[in-house]
Order: C-alpha cells, then sequence, then structure tokens
C-alpha cells in the first residue's frame, strides 16, 4: 500500500454512521493504518461562505463534518522507517 491516501466508501453524515466510524476506528490496527474522513458537500462555494471560511482551489477543500453532507472514509497506511516491526523480527 502506498503512502496516499486509498478511498474506501461515501456514507451520508447521519448520527448511525458517525457511531460506525467510531467503532472502525476503535477496532482498526492503528499501529499500521490511519483512517481518515473528510467531509463532502455538493455546493462548497456556498457553504464556505456561510459558514465565513475562505474557499481555494489549491487545497482539498474539505467541509467540516458538521457541516458535510456525506464523509469520504480513506485509509491510508503508516510508514514504519526504522521502528518497523518487520525489520526487527530476527528469525
Amino acid at each position: 500500500m502506498s503512502r496516499k491516501p486509498t478511498y474506501l466508501f461515501n456514507l451520508k453524515n447521519t448520527l448511525i454512521n458517525k457511531a460506525f466510524l467510531w467503532f472502525v476506528r476503535k477496532k482498526l490496527n492503528k499501529v499500521t493504518y490511519n483512517l481518515i474522513l473528510r467531509g463532502r458537500h455538493p455546493n462548497r462555494k456556498e457553504l464556505f461562505k456561510q459558514i465565513g471560511k475562505k474557499w481555494s482551489t489549491y487545497d482539498h477543500n474539505e467541509v467540516p463534518i458538521k457541516h458535510a453532507k456525506t464523509i469520504g472514509v480513506y485509509l491510508r497506511e503508516k510508514k514504519h522507517g526504522r521502528h518497523s516491526f518487520s525489520k526487527n523480527i530476527r528469525k
């Protein structure tokens, strides 16, 4: 797996789905992986004006989760470097 996050799925921003993501994070192997959540909205420019934030074209334009219509879920493998467990195992 690369350092670039891998898209997994998209969920509606509901209380039940937030609880589901909480349980996924709780069971995820945190030594190896990060779960990344990105808020999505169909009209980001208008939403950014409403909440008083500046919209820009050079970043992800992630919407805060509390204002998002949907949540994009990504998985990223952590880089281990010299602390990698596979390098420290002796046969």
